[in-house]
C-alpha cells in the first residue's frame, strides 16, 4: 500500500507543482497566471491525462487515510504528527475542490478559472473561510513534502541535517503562501471576467 499510495503521490505532486507555480505567476499579474492556466490547461485536460488524474487522486484518498490510521499511534515526532495530520487534510481539500471544479464545468458550465477560487477569497463573510482553507491546503502540501524529505533524506545525511533541511522546506512553503493569499485575497475581479464565468 506504501508503494502504491508513493506513486499516486507522485503523479499527483507533478500536478500540483505546476499548479502551485501557477499561482506563483499571480505575484506578477493575473493576466499571466491565465495565461499559463490556458497553456497548462491544453496537457492535463487531456481526457487520459486527467482521468489518469483523478485515478491518482481517488488512489491517494483511499491509501493515505488507511496508512494514516494505521501509522496514528506509533508516532515517534512531530514530523509524524505532521506527516499524517498534512496529509488527512490534503485528502479532506482534494475530495471537496475537485468535486468542486468538476461541478462547477460539468453541471453549472463554468470556467473554473483563476476567478472561480479567489471570488469567495474577495467578499464577506465567505472569505473567513476560503482564505485559510485554501491557505491551509498549500501549506498542507509544502509539510507533506517536507516530512516525506526528512524520511528519506535520513538514510543518507545525520537526522538533525534532515530535519533542519524539511523545517526549511516548511518555511519556504508558509512564506510561499502568505505571499499568494494575501496578492488571491486582494485581487480585483474584473466584471467581464465575471460575466465570462457566470454565462459560459
Amino acid at each position: 500500500m506504501k508503494e502504491i499510495h508513493y506513486f499516486s503521490g507522485l503523479t499527483i505532486a507533478i500536478f500540483v507543482g505546476i499548479h502551485l507555480l501557477n499561482h506563483a505567476l499571480i505575484l506578477h499579474s493575473a493576466d499571466l497566471h491565465v495565461t499559463f492556466m490556458d497553456a497548462a490547461r491544453k496537457v492535463y485536460r487531456h481526457p487520459i491525462i486527467e482521468i489518469i488524474l483523478l485515478l491518482a487522486v481517488g488512489t491517494q484518498i483511499v491509501t493515505g487515510i488507511n496508512l494514516a490510521n494505521n501509522k496514528w499511534g506509533l508516532m515517534e515526532s512531530i514530523f509524524d504528527f505532521l506527516h499524517i495530520a498534512s496529509g488527512l487534510y490534503m485528502s479532506l481539500f482534494l475530495m471537496v475542490h475537485v468535486s468542486a471544479v468538476l461541478m462547477g464545468r460539468y453541471k453549472l458550465g463554468i470556467d473554473t478559472n483563476l476567478y472561480f477560487g479567489v471570488g469567495y477569497m474577495n467578499v464577506s463573510p465567505q472569505r473567513y473561510f476560503f482564505i485559510p482553507y485554501y491557505a491551509l491546503a498549500i501549506t498542507s502540501f509544502f509539510v507533506h513534502m517536507a516530512c516525506i524529505h526528512k524520511t528519506k533524506m535520513s538514510e543518507y545525511v545525520e537526522l538533525s541535517a534532515a530535519q533542519n533541511q524539511s523545517i526549511g522546506i516548511i518555511v519556504i512553503g508558509i512564506i510561499f503562501t502568505i505571499l499568494v493569499i494575501t496578492k488571491m485575497s486582494s485581487l480585483h475581479i474584473p466584471s467581464d471576467a465575471i460575466k465570462k464565468h457566470v454565462n459560459h
